[in-house]
């Protein structure tokens, strides 16, 4: 077992509002027939000794894997990341990868890569960074350690919400940059339709 997958809790951000793709991205099925959130958990299971879906208040997901519902009242991907690092915290875990359910071209070397890089700086706050834009932050692809969620918990009390601002205030920030369609999302039905056919996938 590699020495990330004893300590590192894997979440699949599912909680998003999808206006533009029409309905919840997470029951989205690949051709191969799998839903979306399943694709991305299964990914995070082959690194991480845990996998949790972290869902909206309203979602409504049966899944194999554990989910952690946001509060009623939430303020985006960062309540998400918020209630993951605190059940994390709770459990022994050292820090939490995140992988939003909308990055199907995400594989599990490039996950691999936020947790390697974890490894070699324990207390570092992980990144991506995608290669056509290496300015703009991928918060939701990324590695946080349990260390860091006061940073969260007071934004929120702030009332900042912006990830890119939240992590950027973070000392430690490490950043890894991975090919800009791994860290695609698919947003609307014309993105998706490339996935409704057979498709090599990871």
């Amino acid at each position: 077992m590699p020495q990330g997958k004893r300590r590192v809790l894997g979440v699949v951000l599912c909680g998003g509002q999808s206006r533009r793709m029409g309905q919840d991205k997470s029951m989205l099925k690949a051709a191969g027939g799998q839903c979306f959130h399943q694709l991305a958990a299964d990914r995070l299971a082959q690194l991480c000794e845990q996998v949790v879906l972290s869902v909206a208040h309203e979602q409504t997901i049966v899944s194999r894997y554990k989910l952690l519902t946001d509060p009623r009242e939430s303020f985006g991907p960062i309540t998400g990341i918020a209630q993951a690092l605190r059940y994390a915290k709770a459990n022994g875990y050292a820090a939490c990868c995140f992988n939003p359910v909308d990055t199907p071209d995400l594989s599990v070397n490039e996950l691999r890569q936020l947790i390697e890089s974890h490894d070699r700086a324990p207390g570092h706050l992980v990144c991506a960074v995608n290669d056509s834009d290496a300015d703009r932050l991928e918060t939701l692809i990324s590695l946080v350690p349990t260390t860091c969620l006061h940073h969260f918990e007071e934004a929120i009390a702030d009332k900042c919400y912006r990830l890119q601002s939240v992590f950027r205030s973070v000392t430690q920030l490490t950043c890894v940059t991975l090919p800009a369609a791994a860290c695609k999302n698919i947003n609307t039905p014309e993105q998706l339709a490339p996935w409704m056919k057979p498709h090599a996938g990871h």
